[in-house]
């Protein structure tokens, strides 16, 4: 009798722990809904809240633009606040006189928005730049922002993953940079990934970058957040074009491939086979990379890994402009409509101009990025390890440690001395 009663209970327990990662870590999907909520966010800021640029340098009509960026603080809270998410989990980090790379006085305010997951160990950041008037750059990655922020804030989630809305990107990453500057050693060692989102509207391939390229070496390091992002999407059925996909794909074909619904795709280009107009020269973004111009570069430069999410067209080019083309800064390859196939930064930048050329692309697009950044942050690969920096603290308490042998020396040379 008292063998069944250990049976039994042994069953239970067995039970119990079979079932507690799914009461633990309930799955989450991002589907159409999302999706359509985040093209509905994307139209009130669009409609209210045009201006967003931060003219704190020039004060061209720095006034009306400061009271446009406080509105969108207050509607963003206000949205948050309705779908639970607490004050407490909600700062505004002001940064004044703060130089950048590109700027020689600045102030402004990045918005951090924290979900707290199961373990405190870890964290994962999530940032778009909220700053600039274009509608594609970047009021769509503040869209996708707030729609991934109502979709997981009843959600479990393994780490905590901290929201950041950056100012002052258009200037020279000035809020991402200050926002590196405020994270102290440990901050920096327990963030696993940077996610950054920018300008996901236009583009004709929805892409995602990682990595950063080696000269020395000839090879792309740190590219495990790319690899972790390929393993994501495949597990939500999503098609991914990778680098040995596309590899030598223009040089065979004279053309990108097919723009296919849920799919994603990487830059094109590597040193084996460079842009058609950098052949001899070397190519300036090996795949799977992105180039350092955006928020992500920030992270890049204290070693924190990064996933870049933008669509555009790497194979778009103007004939009379060659050499500034298969850059990534042309949107579609029909150079009748833009700017000559250029939208970002232009006039053209507008939600108008985005449903008369790419009607439904916007909502597409949300759903495959929100797809995939729902699944790594539900469940960011185990085996994913950062590369801690150990050299600040042992620098650190290696100069403690020196200068108390010193000390130590001195006090023995002046007893010696005295004897």
């Amino acid at each position: 009798m008292k063998k069944i009663y250990i049976k039994t209970l042994l069953l239970f327990l067995l039970a119990v722990l079979y079932t507690q990662p799914a009461l633990v870590f309930a799955h989450t999907d991002y589907e159409q809904s999302q999706a359509l909520q985040a093209f509905e966010f994307s139209k009130v800021l669009e409609r209210k809240f045009k201006d967003r640029e931060n003219h704190s340098i020039a004060n061209i009509n720095n006034q009306t633009n400061e009271e446009v960026r406080s509105a969108l603080f207050d509607w963003i809270k206000t949205i948050l606040n309705e779908y639970g998410i607490k004050s407490d989990q909600i700062v505004e980090q002001q940064f004044n006189n703060y130089a950048g790379n590109a700027a020689d006085k600045f102030y402004g305010k990045n918005l951090l928005i924290t979900l707290p997951g199961e373990s405190h160990k870890k964290q994962i950041i999530v940032g778009a730049h909220y700053d600039g008037s274009g509608f594609g750059d970047n009021g769509s990655g503040v869209a996708l922002i707030l729609s991934l922020l109502v979709t997981l804030s009843k959600t479990s989630l393994p780490y905590d993953v901290t929201f950041v809305l950056f100012d002052a990107e258009e200037v020279g990453l000035v809020g991402s940079q200050y926002f590196v500057k405020k994270m102290n050693f440990f901050d920096k060692n327990k963030t696993l990934m940077m996610i950054n989102i920018d300008s996901i509207a236009f583009g004709d391939y929805p892409n995602i970058y990682g990595g950063v390229y080696n000269p020395k070496e000839n090879k792309v390091e740190q590219s495990e957040v790319y690899e972790l992002a390929v393993k994501a999407a495949q597990k939500r059925n999503i098609n991914v074009l990778r680098t040995k996909d596309l590899d030598g794909y223009y040089k065979k074909h004279g053309q990108g491939p097919p723009i296919k619904s849920n799919t994603l795709y990487s830059n094109p280009w590597t040193q084996e086979n460079p842009a058609p107009n950098r052949e001899g020269k070397g190519q300036l973004y090996v795949s799977p990379a992105s180039g350092g111009w955006g928020d992500h570069q920030s992270f890049v430069e204290v070693g924190i890994p990064y996933l870049h999410l933008e669509a555009t067209n790497w194979y778009a080019f103007d004939p009379e402009l060659f050499d500034e083309g298969f850059d990534g800064y042309y949107d579609t390859n029909d150079l009748t409509i833009g700017n000559k196939g250029r939208f970002m930064n232009t006039e053209f930048d507008t939600l108008e101009k985005l449903e008369e050329h790419f009607p439904n692309r916007l909502v597409k697009h949300f759903e495959v990025y929100g797809s995939l950044v729902t699944e790594i942050l539900q469940h960011p690969d185990g085996s994913f390890k950062r590369k801690i920096d150990w050299f600040p603290i042992i620098s650190i308490y290696g100069s403690i440690v020196i200068v108390f042998v010193c000390l130590g020396l001195v006090i023995i040379a002046r007893r010696r001395k005295h004897l």
